[in-house]
């Protein structure tokens, strides 16, 4: 009997259709899913509270707030207000004023969670993307998964309520505008400058609205400006495909470019809305103040210490492969994107703050990026000798390795080892990051001590919206003097000048946020000065107001330590452990203040219970016993924390002195050459290197050592006389 086996094929090619939809869909939707639990995380961003006073100010009928509003160091300094669109989004969703509850912040963190999920949705949905997937062709999206992640690692660090998140995703619209109204020549009409659905007409409305919610608008005349750069080097080039006209209609090119200045100017800012990165880009041109030092954001990103272990090794990576694919794709990426990519490396590497800048720009060199690679040709090659049925394994393959490094990260983050491994406050799921802020002493701060506060960074947003306060100096960088920046600092560093420089602005509060050294030296030198009156003490911090009379600062210290340990210990409601350690190391860092080793202990302690592998507690309980001289302990406290923070200089350092001070000085050389491996720039690593090679008889590595540490501090007379002396 003969069987007709001509419609065989037909359900062998839907069902080959149906396998790569569904290959494709799943690396596509694992990025998005991990997106999603990288945005839905505790809000520790004190900038959002300024947006939220500012937003909330314009919608009462005050107009948008001026320097002299929100400051009293420099009120004529001039600031440019270049967010206010997303100041109203931050008033309309934010918390209903200072009697609403402090964990009350649902509507920012799904705000947050809403843009980061269109942001990452509009990275991976490129505008063949969804064609391919319809066409059944699994090689780009399945083998894509696997970059998207390496840029989801990138992006991360940026997914925070800030203004950034809109402009990223305006970035990705306005340069595909851009290469679309450049491609060649096409009949035009004035009419196309308003008309949305024409490249040109959406590239200006899509600039104007951009200038309404960032300042990274000015990017979108330069990035015309490196369009038409890039359609001229295309002729010229070897190796592009060449454009289809002769030269670019500059007439055309001149008027967009034109226009796009214009829309840049039509907002509340006016013309200093178009000059404004170049005022932002000039305060890092000063003597006087290197902002890099002062906020951890602006430091160059390989400079990095203390955090973002796995995310800088993801970025070193990524250039390799950033350069692998420009190679296998040249001619074939936009020229633009190659372009872009590269400059957005180059920002990366100047400051931490444009990572995000830099994922956004990886993302976009992969957009198309099988086709334009020659993917297509190459699986064409490779089949010649490999059966279909094998070629089909790559593909899930690379479906499995993506859904697979899914799996395993998602679950980090949900556990939060994933933060606590980044060094990052930061923590899965909703409210806010513990001990950051201190917003219940803050909203107690009486009405007639908000006049002139002086705050650090991490209480500076809270103080503005929920007391009204006008600070000496907030987070805008651009909107202060250096010179306000170099007081700052030198009040931050505690001590008698600090003190001194503190009085001459007659502050009526002082509110430090936060449990770092920054808050911590300011907090002990006012605790011991009895013109200063401690008013309160929470996890997030403190607050301070000036007092005639003497006080004891000392006994009150203690008193609202106590309170808050009882605040500590009848909170019973539902919390994580990585959040519940985080409160006790934040009060055990308060007790330090008040010289209580043993309570401290017994806090940190508790918090270990918690979480066993907290980094920063590891760390602390380290430093406890390496004072009290338990050095054995203190190693394996250390250990701890490097084993889960690889990056944290400070542990390496102290488990070197550690190691010193049991005479095992080649252990100690490897610790000490570790820190200053991580930080460059640790005097104390390097002295201590030059003393373990020393005690080692390598004489060429101590006195290298040793100069490096002059080159830091180069009037420490202790370091000259150790380089001097031969012995």
């Amino acid at each position: 009997m003969h069987r007709d086996d001509s419609r065989s094929p037909a359900p062998r090619k839907c069902a080959h259709a149906v396998i790569c939809r569904v290959a494709g869909l799943m690396a596509m939707l694992t990025p998005i899913l991990l997106a999603g639990l990288l945005g839905w995380h505790s809000l520790g961003d004190a900038d959002i509270w300024l947006h939220q006073r500012i937003g909330n100010e314009f919608l009462a009928g005050h107009g948008w707030l001026g320097n002299a509003d929100l400051t009293f160091a420099s009120p004529e300094y001039p600031w440019t207000n270049h967010e206010p669109l997303f100041q109203l989004v931050a008033a309309w969703t934010g918390p209903a004023g200072p009697p609403a509850p402090a964990s009350r912040v649902t509507g920012w963190n799904t705000l947050r969670l809403v843009l980061v999920l269109i942001l990452v949705l509009g990275l991976v949905s490129g505008e063949r993307r969804w064609a391919l997937l319809h066409e059944g062709a699994p090689p780009p999206n399945a083998w894509l998964g696997i970059p998207w992640i390496l840029g989801l690692m990138l992006l991360w660090p940026r997914l925070i309520l800030r203004p950034e998140l809109l402009s990223y995703l305006l970035l990705i619209f306005v340069v595909r505008r851009v290469e679309c109204a450049l491609q060649g020549e096409r009949t035009f009409h004035a009419r196309d400058l308003l008309d949305p659905r024409r490249p040109e007409g959406s590239f200006l409305w899509l600039t104007w609205i951009w200038a309404w919610i960032h300042g990274f608008a000015a990017l979108a005349p330069v990035l015309w400006i490196l369009g038409g750069l890039c359609r001229v080097l295309q002729r010229w080039l070897p190796g592009m495909n060449r454009p289809t006209t002769a030269s670019i209609p500059w007439p055309r090119w001149f008027l967009v470019l034109g226009l796009s200045l214009v829309a840049l100017a039509a907002t509340p800012s006016g013309l200093d809305g178009v000059i404004y990165p170049l005022r932002a880009l000039g305060q890092f041109g000063s003597d006087s103040i290197d902002l890099r030092r002062v906020i951890s954001e602006l430091v160059p990103l390989l400079e990095t210490r203390n955090m973002l272990h796995w995310t800088l090794l993801a970025f070193r990576l990524s250039l390799v492969w950033s350069m692998v694919l420009v190679g296998l794709g040249w001619g074939r990426i936009p020229l633009l994107r190659v372009l872009m990519l590269g400059l957005a490396a180059a920002a990366a590497l100047s400051a931490q703050r444009n990572l995000g800048v830099y994922a956004v720009a990886f993302w976009l060199a992969h957009e198309n990026w099988a086709p334009a690679v020659g993917f297509r040709s190459l699986s064409d090659r490779l089949r010649r000798g490999i059966p279909d049925s094998l070629a089909r394994y790559g593909t899930w393959l690379a479906v499995a390795l993506t859904v697979t490094l899914g799996a395993v990260w998602s679950q980090s983050i949900v556990r939060d080892d994933f933060y606590l491994r980044e060094g990052v406050s930061r923590r899965f799921g909703g409210g806010l990051t513990p001990a950051q802020m201190p917003l219940a002493a803050i909203d107690s701060l009486p009405e007639s001590a908000a006049e002139k506060v002086f705050a650090n960074l991490n209480a500076a947003g809270p103080a503005i919206d929920r007391a009204g306060a006008r600070l000496f100096l907030d987070g805008r960088t651009e909107a202060h003097p250096p010179a306000d920046w170099a007081r700052y600092r030198q009040v931050l560093q505690g001590g008698t000048p600090a003190l001194q420089t503190l009085n001459s602005m007659a502050p009526t509060a002082v509110i430090l946020g936060g449990t770092g050294s920054g808050s911590s030296r300011l907090a002990r030198t006012l605790i011991e000065d009895p013109h200063w009156k401690l008013e309160a003490v929470e996890e997030g911090g403190f607050v301070f107001l000036p007092n005639a009379k003497n006080i004891d600062n000392s006994l009150r210290l203690n008193v609202m330590l106590q309170d808050m340990d009882k605040r500590l210990e009848g909170d019973q409601g539902p919390i994580s452990g990585a959040r519940e350690a985080d409160r006790l190391l934040a009060a055990a860092s308060h007790w330090k203040l008040a010289d209580n080793p043993a309570r401290r202990e017994e806090l940190l302690r508790r918090g270990l219970r918690a979480r066993p592998d907290h980094p920063t507690l590891l760390h602390n309980l380290g430093n406890l016993l390496q004072a009290r001289g338990d050095h054995l302990e203190a190693l394996v406290a250390f250990d701890g924390a490097l084993r889960m923070n690889p990056q944290l200089a400070g542990s390496a350092l102290n488990r070197g002195a550690s190691l010193m001070a049991l005479r095992r000085f080649r252990g100690a050389r490897e610790s000490f050459e570790r820190a200053v491996a991580i930080d460059s720039r640790l005097f104390e690593g390097w002295v201590n290197l030059g003393l373990a090679c020393r005690q080692l008889g390598e004489s060429e590595k101590s006195r290298a050592a040793f100069a490096r540490a002059l080159e830091l501090r180069p009037h420490d007379e202790r370091v000259r006389r150790l380089l001097q002396n031969r012995r």
